[in-house]
């Protein structure tokens, strides 16, 4: 047994605080006792605990510092950090290659919802990760667990649990979803060094002039789908997408071509002719920049890169977990994943808010 005080993250709000208590708890094996307020104010607690420091660290969501507060520093705190090491725009290789270098930590101010892989995408109706890591904790799964999320979306789930090291399984019944929360999931297992040299030569390539004349990719749909393109693009913006997406294709490996492909699916809305800010299918033509098409791929694919690229060099060499996600309906999730049933130790997932989104459009 020994005896720890434990400090919760200054900047959480009311329900996190109560599920900050609660995953302590459940933790500990003792009382947790308020050092500098009551139940209600106090950020300072001490417990009695069997696990030692490095246990609660390592598992730990919404709390600061177990022990020392300076270096007692959580796994969370820790990974939501490199998000402050993640502005600016330079794409060039010193600079991405500081981002996992040694690096005295900027502790955030407020709440981070999109480290490691969480903010690769835009995704309607995410929730947030800290809550999927406070609810495996709350439910004392063990780390040989399984984990399902039935409506994984763009991959919340998977991802914590990943990090967890637990097993996990996701189904969707979108297929940019089960694509979004596949790559979410892959990237946690790639190297910082191989994600940046990739964004260089995504650079590199994209400046290239035999690259504006490259294969037009678009004109090998189908006649409805050229069709359907015509509608929402302009032909410069296609021609654009069809150089970025050959140069995507010269990557030398499947993760990282997924990675930009994701990243280049992040712009495509911005691009096309969707009415800006609006939820429905709109059309509203509007005329952009030769070049910036590009532009902005090119800033989506440093930022994700940064992003993940700094959080895996925090996190490694500590293990992940096994997962699989499906283009599946979750009603029918016992005949999808057959081998699984009565082996599933938690369900942890955020319904479709059916009435708040326009999921049909």
């Amino acid at each position: 047994m020994s005896f720890l005080t434990c400090s919760m993250k200054p900047y959480i709000q009311p329900f996190e605080r109560q599920l900050a208590l609660q995953e302590l708890q459940a933790l500990a094996s003792g009382p947790v006792v308020p050092m500098d307020g009551d139940d209600a104010t106090a950020r300072t607690f001490s417990i009695t605990c069997e696990n030692d420091a490095s246990t609660l660290r390592e598992a730990l969501a919404y709390w600061q510092s177990i022990g020392d507060p300076a270096s007692g520093l959580t796994a969370q705190l820790r990974g939501e950090a490199t998000l402050g090491r993640c502005s600016g725009e330079a794409t060039a290789r010193p600079a991405m290659k500081s981002l996992f270098e040694p690096a005295p930590l900027k502790l955030p101010n407020r709440r981070c919802l999109r480290y490691a892989t969480h903010g690769l995408h835009e995704y309607r109706g995410k929730f947030f990760p800290q809550l999927v890591c406070a609810l495996m904790n709350i439910c004392r799964l063990p780390k040989e667990a399984i984990v399902l999320d039935p409506m994984c979306g763009s991959g919340t789930t998977l991802v914590e649990a990943r990090l967890s090291g637990r097993t996990s399984y996701g189904l969707d019944m979108n297929p940019l979803s089960v694509f979004v929360a596949d790559v979410k999931c892959r990237a946690l297992s790639l190297r910082p060094a191989t994600l940046t040299s990739a964004c260089d030569s995504l650079q590199r390539t994209l400046n290239a002039s035999h690259l504006r004349e490259a294969s037009r990719r678009s004109t090998e749909l189908t006649e409805s789908d050229q069709i359907y393109l015509a509608r929402w693009f302009a032909p410069q913006t296609l021609k654009e997408l069809d150089c970025i997406e050959a140069a995507i294709r010269e990557l030398p490996t499947k993760s990282l071509r997924a990675f930009y492909r994701v990243c280049l699916s992040n712009v495509l809305r911005g691009v096309s002719w969707q009415k800006d800010a609006d939820l429905r299918v709109r059309r509203e033509i509007m005329e952009l920049p030769v070049g910036e098409t590009r532009t902005r791929f090119l800033k989506e694919a440093a930022r994700s890169t940064r992003t993940v690229a700094a959080f895996l060099g925090e996190r490694r060499p500590r293990g992940i977990g096994r997962y699989a996600v499906r283009e599946a309906d979750a009603r029918e999730a016992a005949d999808v994943l057959s081998n699984m049933v009565g082996d599933v130790d938690a369900i942890i997932t955020s319904p479709p808010y059916a009435t708040a989104l326009p999921y049909i459009d």
